[in-house]
């Protein structure tokens, strides 16, 4: 994470340097988009290698009050990293400025563990020395709009607004220490997180430029508390029509709340790894 906020730093601070004349030309409409003619829609395509780790506590709002253990994502779930997540990514220009800007993942992170003590989740207590098998499934929806006050053939900088709508669920499967016999549950949220960031591109010429972005916010919808944070830097390659990148990425995740079968959670949670794009400019 830290790699990738201060690929961030740089960025902003290069579009900060950016020749006051080419600033006063672009506030004025005179500045040359060299682009414009492959810069009115673009979609992409990502492979995000992304490790996911961080701590989840699941418990039961029943009679006998059931409490969850805290427990590690790697070290005590022994969740497998990292996973390639697949990203489709799109964005349409509405004016010299304005952009809307949509994309959409998903991934599943499986973990299998022989236990070492007994482990309680969601009011069900696992056995010691039994395999406890886990799983996460993720996915995201994103729907932004994008305002470039600062554009011009050096690069651009500006502010983006909108939404995340987030599909988590948690499913959990070992031998009950009661019964003897195998128990399964699962816990499941859908949220969506209203969002605000800061996004920009610096050109460094030959096609190459350097970009970044950072979004995020925290929401309490519905009984869930929810906050998140979206950094990515890297760089990109845009030739004609093609466009090719490679950055790095990681977004921090809180969630608290109950879900829908009474279960309540918290959690926090860091997806983190490599960016490479491959797509298509317009």
């Amino acid at each position: 994470m830290k790699r990738a906020r201060y690929a961030f730093m740089v960025l902003i601070l290069g579009i900060a340097l950016l020749p006051a004349a080419g600033l006063a030309q672009a506030a004025k409409g005179q500045a040359k988009d060299d682009a414009a003619r492959y810069d009115r829609f673009s979609i992409k395509l990502n492979y995000w290698t992304a490790s996911y780790g961080g701590e989840i506590e699941v418990g039961d709002q029943d009679v006998f009050g059931g409490k969850g253990d805290r427990l590690n994502l790697a070290d005590e779930l022994g969740i497998e990293n990292p996973q390639g997540v697949p990203e489709v990514a799109a964005w349409v220009r509405l004016g010299k400025h304005h952009r809307i800007l949509a994309s959409y993942f998903a991934v599943r992170y499986e973990g299998s563990l022989r236990l070492p003590e007994k482990v309680d989740i969601g009011g069900l207590t696992f056995d010691v020395a039994s395999d406890l098998d886990t799983s996460f499934e993720f996915s995201r929806v994103t729907l932004m709009h994008q305002w470039n006050p600062l554009l011009n053939e050096h690069g651009r900088l500006g502010l983006q607004w909108g939404g995340q709508y987030y599909s988590w669920k948690f499913s959990y499967e070992g031998k009950e220490e009661t019964t003897q016999i195998k128990k399964s549950d699962s816990a499941s949220i859908p949220i969506l997180i209203p969002v605000i960031g800061l996004d920009g591109q610096l050109v460094l010429g030959y096609g190459i430029s350097l970009y970044g972005g950072i979004s995020g916010i925290g929401s309490n919808f519905a009984g869930f508390q929810a906050s998140y944070t979206d950094v990515n830097a890297g760089l990109a390659y845009d030739y004609k029509m093609l466009h090719a990148g490679l950055g790095y990425r990681t977004i921090d995740t809180r969630l608290k709340g109950e879900d829908d079968s009474g279960q309540i959670f918290e959690s926090s949670f860091s997806h983190n790894g490599w960016l490479l794009s491959i797509g298509l400019n317009i």
